[in-house]
């Protein structure tokens, strides 16, 4: 049997890896085929891919079955799609239960518990590491994004890069053109997408994302968006402006926003001769076309 020693290494191993080692870490430590077996039939490790093992201290997570399937598929594969938008930390975006990966060449690793994407060939710095996970790149992840998600989660996520500053819409436009042949799921869909965006600054959250999508669906001219104003000393930024009507639509997430600070800001416009249009969540779940309506009175009182 193993000593404590060997136990205790391979336990530092698992937790800095999220519970996760390979049979060759384990082996590193000393362990040997028959000792390796025995440890899997006591339930002290258990097997999540092919040689690749989780520690009974570590509960099984969708955060714990990325790391394996990364321990089982590199150095040919990283993750992507869904998973590597986790990864950036993409807004709406969460580790799914089945890992996305994307592997170059003739590999072919075959799980269940994994959604294996194949590839010819990956451009340099299409497989990148970020906070130590191997990954898409961002501009690759949202093309790739394109094949799976719906148009309103694209946009948000592409927002979400875009705001950052992870990509752009002419970087992803670029890449798309040399890959995005015809037949390729979700091209013509981002490409319509990025058309649409390009020139415009990126929205600052995601409630803003689905307001700007509602505003293209409605009858009301199209605002400028991000439009800089100064008031009595002070410069803003409005979410939606009609900059000749004086009249702006504000969207109030108040995750992101001060309520107070918000309402100063208010009243230093209105003061001004703005009109506030402010917009809430619920407003927009469940009160849309009545904010419209009030939109639409308000553009035509400015005139």
């Amino acid at each position: 049997m193993t000593n404590g020693r060997q136990d205790r290494a391979i336990a530092r191993v698992a937790r800095s890896n999220t519970g996760v080692f390979t049979r060759g870490q384990a082996r590193k430590q000393g362990f040997t085929d028959r000792q390796i077996a025995h440890r899997l039939q006591a339930g002290a490790w258990a097997s999540v891919f092919p040689g690749v093992y989780r520690h009974a201290a570590a509960p099984p997570s969708p955060l714990l079955l990325h790391r394996a399937a990364l321990a089982w598929t590199r150095p040919s594969a990283a993750l992507s799609h869904r998973s590597a938008a986790a990864v950036w930390e993409l807004d709406t975006a969460s580790f799914p239960q089945r890992p996305e990966i994307t592997v170059v060449g003739s590999r072919h690793p075959r799980s269940p518990s994994l959604i294996v994407h194949r590839t010819l060939a990956m451009k340099p710095g299409e497989f990148t590491v970020h906070h130590g996970w191997h990954v898409t790149s961002p501009t690759r992840t949202l093309i790739d994004l394109a094949a799976v998600c719906e148009i309103r989660d694209l946009e948000t996520m592409v927002e979400s890069a875009r705001r950052r500053g992870l990509t752009s819409t002419q970087e992803i436009a670029c890449r798309l053109d040399e890959i995005g042949g015809r037949g390729r799921l979700g091209a013509t869909k981002l490409r319509t997408l990025l058309e649409f965006l390009e020139g415009r600054p990126a929205a600052e959250s995601i409630l803003e994302v689905r307001v700007a999508r509602l505003l293209r669906a409605a009858a009301v001219p199209e605002p400028v968006r991000q439009h800089p104003v100064g008031v009595f000393g002070f410069n803003y930024r409005l979410d939606f402006a009609w900059p000749d009507q004086r009249v702006a639509l504000e969207c109030d997430g108040r995750e992101f926003h001060d309520f107070q600070r918000d309402r100063v800001r208010w009243r230093r416009l209105v003061a001004a001769g703005w009109r506030i249009v402010p917009v809430t969540w619920l407003d927009v779940d469940t009160n849309w076309h009545t904010v419209v309506r009030e939109l639409c009175a308000t553009l035509s009182r400015a005139y």
